[in-house]
């Protein structure tokens, strides 16, 4: 009896640490009891990496809540009613199916994006080689004497 009111009232000081931001004492906390939550969890979901990912799961929600814990040399039986109640969760959502294939849409890709600034760097240089007014009759048609193409007038 003696040891099972030194581990709840070691819990009880962790606990405390923990509310006052030791990061040490909360994983102090999830290393004392998460052998136990995990046979719990391994039990009701009867999946290894399933049990695993519960547990992450009961671990992130036992931090976020650890405020509202009532009793905290209660600690352990906290912890595991949180593992519990997101394996039950689990089971009784329907498993997830597969991801919707991706449709690929227009916008070009990296190497279409880069081929067409090549491109477009050898055009700027074209024209820039070309005499001024020649120059002059072409930049408006490609939009490289501008901040943003413009259409000719005749196109409305």
């Amino acid at each position: 009896m003696a040891v099972h009111e030194s581990c709840d009232s070691l819990d009880a000081e962790l606990v405390d640490a923990a509310r006052g931001g030791s990061k040490a004492a909360f994983a102090e906390l999830i290393l004392r009891h998460r052998p136990v939550v995990l046979a719990l969890a391994r039990r009701l979901l009867a999946d290894r990496g399933l049990a695993a990912d519960a547990v992450q799961e009961a671990t992130v929600a036992a931090l976020v809540g650890l405020d509202r814990l009532q009793l905290p040399a209660r600690f352990g039986a906290w912890y595991a009613g949180i593992t519990l109640n997101t394996a039950r969760r689990w089971l009784r959502q329907p498993a997830p199916g597969p991801l919707p294939a991706e449709r690929a849409d227009d916008a070009p890709g990296p190497e279409e994006q880069a081929a067409g600034s090549e491109v477009a760097a050898r055009v700027r240089q074209a024209v820039a080689s070309l005499p001024r007014g020649q120059r002059a009759a072409v930049l408006p048609s490609t939009g490289l004497g501008s901040p943003t193409p413009r259409l000719p007038s005749s196109w409305g």
